[in-house]
């Protein structure tokens, strides 16, 4: 932000490409610089009258098909989305059903064709040409996009890319280590 002339700026979400608020847009545009992914891990069809997770707070109504994630409050994300919040799968949204759990959720793919186990569950990002932000996340969750992406745990694995790529784990090291070195 050159026009900033200041000796320091606080970029806040802007980091991550999010502007802070709706009412609040730079005068620039920003790149989304946040995907959350986890993947498939189970797949069970369910019968009427079924529950799903811990209290059984939710109840089939018809037969479907639910997908096991491994994602839950215990990487940060809020079980506030609990029956209420969406992931993407295949390029669809899928609704979360039942409780979120510590380290998984149970999502519904009924009318998602081809689920299988390891697929990849976007629920922050791009899929295809679907989007899940993290002010809609916010907004199922009655908080803000700032609380959903500072929330993420340190046992979310980060992987960084540059340029499109992914660079490998040990680059940059050495200009880090000189930098440390001298301070």
């Amino acid at each position: 932000m050159p026009e900033a002339h200041l000796a320091a700026v606080r970029p806040g979400l802007l980091v991550y490409g999010m502007a802070p608020s709706r009412e609040t847009q730079p005068p620039f545009e920003l790149q989304r610089a946040l995907t959350l992914k986890s993947t498939v891990t189970k797949i069970r069809d369910l019968q009427p009258g079924a529950t799903i997770s811990y209290g059984g707070t939710f109840v089939a109504t018809h037969p479907m098909r639910a997908a096991l994630v491994t994602m839950g409050y215990g990487d940060g994300y809020p079980r506030l989305l609990s029956n209420r919040g969406q992931v993407l799968i295949r390029g669809q949204r899928a609704p979360i059903r039942g409780r979120i759990c510590m380290d998984q959720m149970v999502v519904e793919v009924t009318d998602i064709a081809g689920v299988e186990v390891g697929d990849e569950v976007v629920a922050i990002g791009c899929q295809g040409d679907a989007e899940i932000t993290a002010e809609e996340v916010a907004g199922w969750a009655q908080t803000i996009n700032y609380e959903i992406v500072t929330g993420l745990l340190p046992q979310v694995v980060r992987v960084y890319r540059r340029n499109g790529t992914y660079p490998s784990p040990n680059e940059g090291l050495d200009q880090w280590a000189s930098y440390l070195s001298a301070v």
